[in-house]
């Protein structure tokens, strides 16, 4: 089955409901109500969870929701997004002028694309530069197209998006494309952005910006460059952290100042969610353990992700399903889809969850 959202989490919702419906009319004997919840605005800040707690919404005792792995996700990263503001200053003798440069949607997806605008004020210079784009870009393997036919020529970075909290799938096209700048712009804003470059270009865990954690639990800290404008004389930045369960956002935010300070950049928290750390021996945990074993004859193991789910929204929550480990992963891509195979193994599991958490 082909759609958006055929697997995240479109999909999964349906078969809630029919897993719902199998429980009434088999009959199957439960002793604590079943309700499913169904949020709309899990990719952008789960608003709808906060209303429904703060206007007197029931809490459940445990559940699940279908929007990670099997066999369990126990642990979810930290969450920022963060934005920050670098002053950008062009002199006025330069002999070449960035008009503008912007790239990216949202925060939390590897940006496949990114251009600059620049005005040259020299013929020789334009030439010049524009042949150090073609080697820079070649030694580097940055796929670039340039437009140069005036005196302004624009710059366009192509990439591989990914989801945000896995940027080492995805090739960041803003990175690149300030590398690019970087070591081809013979000016001082070009030497800015180089150091600036140096931040993200070839790092994804933040090993650069300082801020660099890691557990055995849930592995890395990663950080993707998400969007990038030029704005009001600064270029303003906004990355999206995912850290370590075992690590508080003011282990990543006190570094993000201090970096700040020194360096005369402006820092925002856009946003801010503390990580999951569900315990191993919890009665949700053994419950799932037990049907998803019973109901594959596989271990099911713990595992951490560092995409957000709305187990974080509401307490005693894990995600479980819908993908299975040897699935491939499909969210957020052209062509998402579904094995209906699968799906029908993946509604007998919740329905299975559902009583064994009832009872």
């Amino acid at each position: 089955m082909f759609g958006r959202g055929a697997m995240d989490d479109k999909g999964p919702i349906i078969g809630a409901l029919w897993a719902l419906y199998a429980i009434k009319e088999l009959s199957f004997p439960v002793k604590r109500r079943i309700r499913i919840l169904f949020g709309t605005n899990e990719e952008s800040g789960m608003k709808d969870m906060h209303y429904y707690l703060e206007h007197g919404g029931e809490i459940p005792i445990m559940g699940f929701t279908p929007d990670g792995e099997f066999p369990i996700v126990a642990y979810e990263k930290g969450q920022l997004h963060v934005r920050i503001k670098v002053p950008f200053i062009q002199p006025n003798n330069s002999k070449a002028l960035l008009l503008g440069i912007c790239g990216g949607t949202v925060p939390n997806v590897v940006p496949s694309e990114a251009e600059a605008q620049i005005r040259f004020f020299d013929l020789s210079e334009k030439q010049k530069i524009l042949n150090a784009f073609k080697k820079v870009a070649r030694k580097k393997g940055i796929k670039i197209a340039v437009n140069a036919e005036s005196e302004i020529a624009t710059i366009k970075v192509s990439g591989v998006a990914a989801h945000g909290s896995t940027p080492e799938l995805g090739v960041n096209a803003i990175a690149n494309l300030l590398y690019l700048l970087g070591y081809s712009i013979d000016e001082d804003w070009g030497e800015s952005l180089r150091g600036l470059s140096g931040y993200f270009y070839g790092d994804v865990n933040g090993v650069n910006l300082g801020i660099f954690l890691e557990d055995e639990l849930s592995g890395k800290l990663t950080c993707n460059l998400g969007q990038i404008n030029f704005e009001d004389g600064c270029l303003s930045l906004i990355l999206d952290i995912r850290f370590p369960v075992s690590f508080k956002s003011e282990d990543v935010i006190l570094s993000l100042e201090s970096l700040s300070q020194k360096e005369g950049f402006s820092l925002n928290i856009l946003r801010k969610k503390a990580p999951l750390n569900m315990p191993k021996d919890s009665i949700l945990i053994k419950k799932l353990q037990k049907v998803y074993e019973e109901k594959t004859g596989q271990e099911a193991k713990l595992l951490s992700m560092g995409g957000g789910t709305y187990a974080k929204a509401l307490p005693n929550i894990v995600a479980f399903g819908p993908k299975f480990p040897e699935s491939p992963d499909v969210a957020h891509q052209a062509d998402e889809f579904i094995d209906l195979e699968e799906y029908l193994k993946i509604l007998q599991i919740m329905g299975a969850a559902m009583v064994e958490l009832a009872n």
